[in-house]
This record gives C-alpha cells, structure tokens and sequence, in this order.
C-alpha cells in the first residue's frame, strides 16, 4: 500500500509523497485482476495501527472487491 499518498492513505509505514490516489490504483488492478495469467498477489504495508477509523481498511476492502469482480 505504500505506493499510494501519504494523503490518500496514511496507514502505511513507509509514506508516499505524490503516489497514486486510491481510485488510481483501482484503475491499475481490474485490468491486471482479470488478466488469465494473473496467479496470484500481495497486500503488503497495511499498518491497522495507523488506521484508528477504518477508513483505510475501507478502501483496502474497497479496492480487493473491485479488483477481483472485474
């Protein structure tokens, strides 16, 4: 997750200055997501602690359902 903004999701340990907005990423993974050669991928630096609200989880959970039901 850190190849987002720091602004569009702080609930990483390694912060991005003028990474890709959540919606950007979306944007990215449905094409990838509904490749046939697709076996696999990782969530990787998701820190919850830095996500007292959810809100980052949200949009986590937001991007996974997307990805995969493209």
């Amino acid at each position: 997750m850190d190849i987002l903004d720091a602004t569009a999701f702080p609930a990483t340990d390694y912060l991005m200055p003028d990474g890709l907005s959540v919606a950007e990423l979306g944007a990215l993974l449905g094409p990838l997501a509904s490749s046939p050669g697709l076996a696999g991928f990782d969530i990787t630096c998701f820190n919850p602690e830095k996500d007292p609200g959810g809100e980052c989880a949200s949009s986590l959970a937001g991007l996974i359902r997307g990805s995969l039901a493209a």
